[in-house]
């Protein structure tokens, strides 16, 4: 059985963050148990920068963590204020676990990674992204006819990424 992902969006909820176009960025994954609905629990992986309160304990502010809804701690997007919307990816290969295995682990800050053109910083966007990425290597094969595949690049190199999230060329070709 396939596991479903999606990107999903939401406002930000700290002042000042109100530039138009800007939105949190996470990885959705509806459970399985409740037949993959996406009303109801689903598990959210994400990261973001540390809040008022960890700061003053002593978190860096700067510092970039995971802050994944997962397990005991699901988000219900049809509750959340926050919620803005999905865009489906193609469904993967791997059963859920393993997806979850990979998502959890992954480093949530810059690191070696290039900032994408259009940004000064590192965002939770550009971690979707390289996430995404990575998975396309690490995850064996994503399943999708290649016409599926074809649009999916098209929505990502025209979104924010200079080269494919599935394949890593430019212009994008078709995986086979």
């Amino acid at each position: 059985m396939s596991t479903p992902i999606y990107i999903s969006f939401y406002e930000f909820d700290e002042p000042g963050a109100t530039e138009e176009g800007s939105f949190h960025w996470g990885i959705a994954l509806p459970r399985p148990e409740n037949q993959n609905r996406l009303s109801g629990p689903v598990d959210i992986f994400q990261v973001g920068t540390p809040d008022d309160e960890d700061v003053e304990t002593g978190a860096d502010p700067d510092a970039w963590e995971a802050n994944h809804r997962t397990a005991d701690r699901p988000v219900d997007l049809t509750k959340s204020a926050s919620f803005i919307a999905l865009v489906e990816l193609p469904p993967l290969m791997p059963p859920k676990g393993e997806v979850e295995q990979f998502l959890v682990v992954r480093d949530a800050g810059q690191g070696n990674t290039p900032l994408v053109s259009i940004r000064d910083e590192w965002s939770c966007a550009q971690w979707v992204i390289r996430t995404l990425q990575a998975g396309c290597k690490k995850l064996t094969i994503w399943v999708g006819l290649p016409g599926r595949h074809r649009g999916i690049c098209r929505i990502a190199i025209g979104f924010i990424s200079a080269s494919c999230l599935w394949c890593g060329r430019t212009p994008c070709r078709p995986i086979m």
